[in-house]
């Protein structure tokens, strides 16, 4: 049986600020996804497209989704037992799936995602639809991000 061929790819540059355990200020933050998925290269060009160099090769798969609301008033102090959101995820069954973490995991850095101009964490991800997903137990204003909650 061949395997499936390649679908589009769905890539999301993140403009957010430096994540501590990544550990630099000059990494650009990129997230690939796609429902058929067998890896992704990334060139980068010096000389307005004669020549290219690989910067990134065999890019494992990313989440990637789109919220399907917006979040509530939230401090970024204490856990948001009060909000969720729900996420639609774009891989799709043959992509990433998000998962619940226990809160330790989540305070040592697990399921950090980026929704607007915030970052946040969350402990619950239960599937409530195909490809869709309601986060709770947040972590609000991650990493300076307080601003934008």
């Amino acid at each position: 049986i061949p395997a499936p061929a390649p679908t589009g790819i769905r890539i999301e540059i993140l403009d957010i600020p430096m994540i501590p355990s990544i550990g630099s200020s000059d990494v650009v933050l990129l997230s690939a996804a796609a429902k058929v998925y067998y890896g992704a290269n990334i060139f980068r060009s010096d000389d307005d497209g004669v020549s290219f160099t690989l910067i990134k090769a065999n890019m494992p798969r990313g989440v990637i989704g789109d919220t399907m609301g917006t979040l509530g008033e939230g401090t970024p102090y204490t856990w948001d037992e009060k909000n969720s959101v729900d996420v639609k995820i774009f891989s799709g069954t043959f992509g990433g799936s998000l998962e619940s973490r226990q809160e330790m995991a989540v305070l040592n850095g697990a399921n950090l995602c980026v929704i607007g101009e915030e970052m946040v964490q969350f402990k619950n991800a239960i599937l409530i639809a195909e490809d869709t997903y309601r986060l709770s137990g947040l972590l609000r204003g991650r990493f300076g991000t307080e601003n934008h909650i």
